[in-house]
């Protein structure tokens, strides 16, 4: 979930993306990739602009297209040595990031939430403790899955992503979501897709394990339950594991709400919806508000079995929410 303030850029970055670009290269071109080369090549009309001297607007344009363009290439970050190896048995290197885009900041282009720091502000507390989570997440959060060499490796990928994909706030590509404020007014989440191209939500077993066998034991009383007002105590979020929801349900209807009721005085809340039967983040949004409204706009007809966990970034202490299910 998004912090207020952020670690400033110059995050020495370790990430590594390496395509097999020859192989592809040698088969026809699909419909998809031809249409990809055509975003890269409007991409690459913006993405060598001057991005200090811009402004706010054409800043965020700017490193959008740059995003697209590294995604195109075969690269290794500095400081590291990666090769493709061919089935011929022969090796061709990854070219380095600099080399490619002399100049270029990599966590600034991929998340831009890092830059946005105030400089006159030091980090504190909670925050302070996320900001350096993620400024080591970043380091290897990128690399190629494919090309980790043990489970370990693998492993520590995964849990970078999963620091990473927690510090924005997204929905599953499958749904929609809006958070509805007390003024009326609705700021929709963007899909997880768009945010983290080819990475998977992320799953906690354990949860899942033990939430799948509480559902099979009293599923008849979580049926029955469409709206409720529940308490629970906002505490900080557990880096290494999904906070344990403090409300389950099996939902059938067209859109599940959790309305912000009563926060610790001066906090806000972090909201999350799980998939209970298989351990699968749906959704998360963070520093919601005293009458903010969290809706997620479901498919009729079709039981979910969905936890509602929260957290804070800011005051813990005792909280009260309204859960719907809505027909």
């Amino acid at each position: 979930m998004k912090l207020k303030r952020m670690l400033a850029c110059g995050l020495a970055i370790a990430s590594l993306f390496c395509m097999t670009a020859a192989a592809s290269a040698a088969a026809p071109k699909t419909a998809v990739q031809t249409q990809q080369d055509a975003k890269v090549a409007e991409a690459k009309k913006v993405a060598y602009m001057d991005v200090d001297n811009a402004s706010e607007e054409m800043r965020t344009r700017i490193l959008e297209a740059r995003k697209t363009v590294i995604n195109s290439e075969s690269w290794v970050i500095d400081g590291m040595d990666a090769t493709v190896q061919h089935s011929d048995g022969t090796e061709t290197p990854v070219p380095h990031f600099s080399d490619l885009f002399p100049g270029w900041n990599y966590a600034e282009i991929m998340n831009p939430s890092v830059k946005a720091v105030r400089d006159e502000a030091a980090l504190t507390g909670y925050d302070a403790q996320q900001a350096a989570r993620i400024a080591e997440a970043l380091k290897v959060a990128y690399i190629d899955l494919d090309t980790a060499p043990n489970e370990a490796w693998t492993n520590r990928i995964l849990n970078a992503r999963r620091t990473i994909i927690e510090s924005e706030d997204w929905v599953a590509d499958e749904f929609d979501a809006v958070v509805v404020h007390a003024d009326g007014t609705e700021t929709r989440l963007p899909h997880f897709s768009d945010l983290f191209p080819d990475w998977d939500l992320p799953v906690d077993e354990t949860i899942a394990k033990a939430a799948a066998d509480s559902k099979r034991a009293d599923t008849g009383a979580q049926m029955r339950s469409q709206s409720k007002e529940v308490s629970c105590y906002l505490n900080y979020p557990d880096p290494d594991h999904f906070t344990w929801p403090f409300y389950q349900l099996v939902h059938n209807g067209s859109s599940l709400e959790t309305e912000v009721l009563i926060l610790p005085v001066g906090g806000t809340c972090n909201l999350g919806y799980t998939d209970m039967d298989t351990g699968v983040s749906f959704l998360q949004r963070s520093r919601l508000v005293e009458g903010d409204t969290m809706r997620l706009k479901t498919n009729s007809g079709i039981d979910y079995n969905f936890g509602v966990r929260a957290s804070t970034f800011d005051v813990p202490g005792s909280a009260w929410f309204l859960v719907e299910s809505k027909r």
